[in-house]
């Protein structure tokens, strides 16, 4: 086997066991960094509907205006599965220094892109807290919102691929045919 395939099957084994462990992270947080991710969103939530919410302490929860957003609301799951597709393109995609800092790049950005995709599915679920079946909706929301996000990463990562194998230098024995 080849160094460099040990090298990237090593990078791919980090970049899995850091997604898992952002994912399982997720569950043992404690109830102030989750109320402070929280008075984050719910404070984009308040700008952009102009409401307020209030936490309450037993619940671990802000309540809204018939509806509340809680620890599930989060939504930490998604940034770890951003953070292990990107990661596993940015290994494909990159190698030797360009690879690590890709995946720190990635990690930010999967962070990010998480947060923001979180924030869109809490807002647009809430034009529809009327509806009989909201949690179905806010769950189809959610599924849809998380693979346009994974779909453009895709895209990104399949144009950086493009970009990389179009800069081959030409062999000057071969004439272009048109």
């Amino acid at each position: 086997m080849k160094r460099e395939s040990i090298s990237r099957y090593c990078y791919y084994a980090l970049v899995i066991a850091v997604a898992l462990g952002i994912y399982l992270w997720q569950g043992s947080l404690s109830d102030g960094i989750v109320k402070t991710f929280l008075t984050f969103y719910t404070s984009v939530v308040e700008m952009y509907f102009g409401n307020y919410h209030y936490y309450d302490d037993y619940l671990l929860r802000y309540v809204g205006y018939s509806y509340a957003i809680g620890r599930e609301c989060l939504g930490l799951g998604i940034v770890a599965l951003i953070f292990g597709c990107s990661g596993i393109l940015c290994v494909k995609a990159y190698k030797g220094y360009k690879r690590a800092v890709a995946l720190v790049l990635s990690a930010t950005l999967a962070a990010l892109s998480g947060i923001f995709a979180n924030i869109i599915r809490i807002i647009s679920s809430i034009y529809f807290i009327s509806f009989a079946r909201f949690e179905m909706i806010h769950a189809l929301l959610g599924i849809t919102i998380y693979l346009a996000v994974l779909f453009a990463y895709y895209r990104l990562f399949i144009w950086i691929d493009g970009r990389a194998s179009h800069t081959v230098v030409r062999d000057e024995n071969v004439e272009d045919r048109v």
